[in-house]
């Protein structure tokens, strides 16, 4: 009876520490993806605003050369 019960113990700590372990695992993937979905959501901002920068950019030294341009006829 005693054997039994012993038995019976050790195989519901096997099935627990499967348990436990499966649990730990699924909770380190699930912080790992809120970790790289948080990751690539910033580099994604960060990609957005180094375009609008470029766009920026790009419209400050058109207004420049149109400026230079009128300057240029104005001298002349």
């Amino acid at each position: 009876m005693k054997n039994n019960k012993k038995t019976y113990l050790r195989k519901m700590i096997k099935e627990e520490r499967g348990s436990i372990t499966v649990f730990i695992l699924s909770t380190m993937l699930v912080i790992v993806a809120v970790i790289f979905t948080i990751y690539f959501s910033k580099m994604n901002k960060i990609s957005s605003q180094e375009e609008a920068l470029d766009k920026m950019q790009e419209e400050y030294n058109q207004n420049t050369d149109d400026m230079k341009q009128i300057y240029e006829e104005s001298i002349n």
